[in-house]
């Protein structure tokens, strides 16, 4: 019975480093960056563009590894702010048009005191580039303007089976109580206005990376397109929003998007509406285009022209939201942060549940060093094809032998 309880406090004493104190296995992890870290508490790390380019996509090989090749927990947060909104019923007023000059609303919130710097207009209306203007006032007799160059758009094609709309205007923040909506008319096609949103929107800024991105511009006769091809010099890299430069006037295009990691086999991402008009009616562009994220090399745009004049473009700017690392330190120890491991998976740390409890306001950053190579990593070995795959010819020669015995057995019985 003493033996037996030996044994179990043994077990449990070489269990327990192990559970507590699981080692990092440095081998295998392909890339590394030093900290420069000075001080203790929490740090910050922007992930860079090695980082993407050298780790999984979904980033979930990164580890941060202290001395004795420790796991440090972490977590990646997002630049992209938490977004707030505030939205009030209202009722619509004067719901009406003048002919060949303008669309108008009025809009009663019931009273004063709410802060509003939101209106979304809700439309049936296809196909349309209109400015527009907000007014403000107390008493709907001094009407004090808001916004006097507003403009609002829609872009509908049902064939294609596309729509870019636009009928938010964004101002100041305002008190009144009513607000009026006029928006202009072009040549007896007013727009209609089924209905208006009305809030009080409140977001953080957004931390974004801006980099001019190369590209060359193709025809496609058979589509009558012109096919801007992108690259970002590596894969990894996420973008998800491109801003446009060209000089043309008085333009509108469709544009779909496609992503590749070789130029060959290209996988559909998106569609987006660009425009540019400076009329005597209307004024306003349009080009930015917001699509589905992707982290492959290659982006390729394809301009619709139909049969108008190809557009020349001049730049394209790509965004991307920031991403960090943040974490804790201590005193006296060096740190790492490895990546470029496909067989790892997502750690799971408790840093998630209690970074909210933390100080973050003001966190130092660390500096990272260039990318390294790993001189312990040790690369998996492919596991061996087998005896048929490495000598293909083998299989077919052992039946040809087979058969030719059995054809002998044959002929030797039936000579017998």
């Amino acid at each position: 019975m003493i033996n037996k309880k030996i044994l179990f406090i043994v077990a449990i004493l070489i269990t327990f480093p192990m559970v507590c104190w699981a080692s990092f296995e440095v081998s295998n992890w392909k890339y590394y960056k030093d900290l420069d870290i000075s001080g203790t508490g929490v740090k910050k790390i922007f992930i860079d563009d090695e980082i993407f380019s050298g780790s999984k996509k979904d980033l979930s090989d990164l580890r941060v590894i202290g001395n004795n090749n420790i796991e440090i927990p972490y977590k990646i947060i997002s630049g992209r702010q938490n977004y707030s909104q505030n939205s009030y019923q209202a009722s619509l007023l004067n719901n009406s048009y003048v002919f060949e000059k303008y669309s108008m609303v009025i809009v009663d919130l019931k009273e004063k005191g709410r802060i509003v710097n939101n209106l979304k207009i809700n439309t049936d209306s296809e196909n349309f580039q209109r400015n527009a203007r907000v007014y403000g006032s107390d008493d709907m007799e001094n009407w004090n303007l808001i916004k006097g160059d507003a403009y609002i758009y829609d872009y509908t094609d049902k064939k294609g089976n596309f729509k870019s709309q636009n009928t938010r205007l964004i101002f100041a923040d305002s008190l009144f109580r009513y607000y009026k909506i006029e928006i202009d008319d072009e040549n007896g096609f007013p727009v209609k206005i089924n209905s208006v949103e009305t809030s009080q929107n409140v977001s953080g800024s957004i931390q974004e990376n801006k980099r001019n991105i190369s590209f060359y511009s193709l025809e496609n006769a058979n589509n009558k397109s012109t096919e801007l091809i992108a690259d970002l010099s590596i894969n990894g890299v996420p973008i998800s929003k491109v801003l446009f430069g060209a000089n043309d006037q008085n333009f509108n295009r469709r544009i779909l998007i496609y992503s590749s990691d070789d130029k060959n086999k290209w996988d559909y991402l998106d569609q987006g509406y660009i425009f540019r008009y400076n009329t005597p009616k209307f004024k306003g562009e349009n080009l930015t285009i917001n699509f589905s994220e992707t982290k492959n090399r290659y982006i390729k745009f394809e301009v619709l022209n139909n049969d108008n004049v190809s557009l020349v473009f001049s730049s394209i700017t790509g965004f991307s939201i920031v991403q960090e690392i943040i974490f804790q330190v201590e005193s006296s120890q060096k740190y790492k942060i490895f990546y470029g491991n496909e067989k790892s998976s997502r750690p799971e740390y408790d840093i998630d549940k209690y970074l909210q409890y933390l100080d973050t306001e003001g966190v130092e950053y660390a500096k990272i060093s260039t990318q390294k190579d790993n001189s312990q990593y040790i690369k998996e070995q492919e596991p061996k094809k087998p005896l048929s795959e490495r000598i293909p010819y083998l299989l077919p020669s052992i039946l040809i032998l087979i058969s030719v015995f059995l054809i002998g057995l044959v002929y030797k019985f039936l000579k017998n």
